[in-house]
């Protein structure tokens, strides 16, 4: 009770500064838990952008904002309540957003990916699965107007139906960290699926165009979405544990030791009752 009335006292208050992301969770469309891993505690907001909106994509302090219930998306930036209004959204349930930089640098593009299936030809199995995996460059053309794509690798990052046929169930997240692209693949096990049996973690070579496994990421912290394609980051040099993977499942926060192979669980916030409250990772949030 104590940890509840100071946070009403300090609900109006600037969240503090700190290196690393902030645990967001939303138990309701009005309030937001920001939950520090560093300080092992929660504070109290209601900030309206963040009330009913998705994440779509980062870069630096600015984010892009799409609306649960309509098609409204904007690029919204948390530190100087600054914003720009996108063109609406298509609906389609695998769209994908790209912000490649902050919208003062010449290089910003917002790019949304749309996948869409091709039908089967008559004399393929429409079960059939040929997809494939392949890393592209996107280059954008400002006087055409176009985008090319530049194949960097179709191999994947780990054959994981030689190696585990016993796991039917896995996540996948691909995240850039400053000049590093690392790829995290999660193997789920157990009555519910949901028991971490491994986590691997893979760099990409942009010299041979190859992944590599890494088996230490050191002083490198990562945070994973509550979903494969989720807000997903990764912060270096900070106060938390070393070799750390964090990644929530539903009101329960995870700590993955990469070199160890061990994981630990607590629970951030028992004062919110939901068993799976909508959360995500947030940066450079100290406004409000």
């Amino acid at each position: 009770m104590m940890m509840r009335s100071e946070e009403n006292k300090n609900q109006k208050s600037p969240l503090p500064l700190q290196p690393h992301p902030w645990l967001v969770i939303c138990p309701s469309g009005k309030t937001q838990t920001f939950f520090s891993i560093s300080e092992d505690r929660c504070y109290e907001r209601s900030i309206h952008e963040l009330g009913n909106t998705t994440i779509r994509a980062s870069a630096q302090e600015w984010l892009v904002l799409e609306d649960f219930d309509s098609t409204d998306c904007y690029l919204w930036n948390p530190i100087s309540n600054d914003k720009i209004q996108l063109p609406p959204l298509p609906y389609n349930h695998k769209l994908l957003c790209l912000l490649s930089a902050p919208p003062n640098d010449p290089q910003c593009r917002v790019l949304f990916l749309i996948h869409e299936t091709t039908p089967p030809d008559d004399d393929e199995d429409e079960n059939s699965n040929d997809d494939t995996s392949i890393l592209l460059r996107l280059d954008v053309d400002d006087s055409s107007g176009t985008i090319s794509t530049t194949p960097m690798t179709n191999q994947p990052p780990y054959d994981y139906f030689t190696e585990h046929l016993d796991m039917p169930h896995f996540e996948n997240y691909l995240i850039q960290s400053e000049d590093e692209l690392l790829y995290v693949y999660i193997l789920f096990y157990g009555r519910k699926l949901e028991d971490v049996y491994k986590i691997i973690v893979f760099r990409f070579d942009f010299v041979n165009q190859v992944w590599e496994e890494v088996k230490s990421i050191g002083e490198t912290a990562i945070f994973l979405g509550p979903y494969s394609g989720g807000t997903t980051c990764c912060t270096r040099g900070t106060n938390l544990k070393k070799e750390s993977i964090y990644f929530t499942k539903g009101r329960y926060l995870y700590n993955f030791n990469l070199e160890t192979q061990s994981i630990s669980v607590s629970l951030p916030c028992p004062h919110i009752s939901m068993t799976n409250p909508h959360s995500y990772w947030l940066t450079h949030m100290a406004a409000k």
